[in-house]
């Protein structure tokens, strides 16, 4: 596997995935609900592309390959420009320019991947684009704040 990957690459595994044998699947932080067919690949990945075009990764560790199953992982780096909307949440375009770095674990079956777990740090892409304040800020103690008094309200 490549350094990097562009949109296009990404794109053509992802469809390559989705045609396994049993189909395929899918969690990551944005969707918990699993990916399992390939018009739901194409409608999980469409959005990602319309909000961040340029997105592109660079693997950074790996791939690492389990020699008892069909299995791989890999650490990677991804930065865009946020250019387009966000959906969901349905952000509008900020221009920011945006990294973050991730894991997934491929699981393969009659050569395709059939399964992929991916994991990421939404809130400091959220805190990139401005959505959510800085860590430790005057703003972030006011929104655990205000969870705390959630909370405290629903216990009672």
């Amino acid at each position: 596997m490549p350094a990097s990957m562009s949109r296009s690459a990404v794109s053509r595994l992802s469809w390559a995935a989705s045609s396994a044998a049993g189909g395929f699947s899918s969690r990551t932080p944005r969707r918990p609900s699993a990916v399992i067919c390939r018009a739901a690949v194409g409608g999980f990945l469409e959005p990602t592309w319309l909000a961040v075009p340029d997105l592109s990764f660079e693997l950074t560790e790996g791939p690492l390959v389990d020699p008892a199953a069909p299995k791989t992982a890999g650490c990677w780096r991804a930065s865009a420009t946020h250019t387009g909307i966000w959906d969901p949440p349905g952000l509008s375009p900020t221009g920011q320019r945006i990294s973050f770095e991730g894991t997934s674990v491929e699981e393969f079956r009659d050569g395709k991947i059939c399964r992929m777990r991916v994991v990421y740090d939404v809130a400091g892409i959220m805190r990139q684009l401005g959505v959510l304040p800085k860590a430790g800020s005057r703003g972030e103690r006011a929104i655990i704040a205000l969870a705390n008094l959630q909370t405290q309200l629903r216990r009672r």
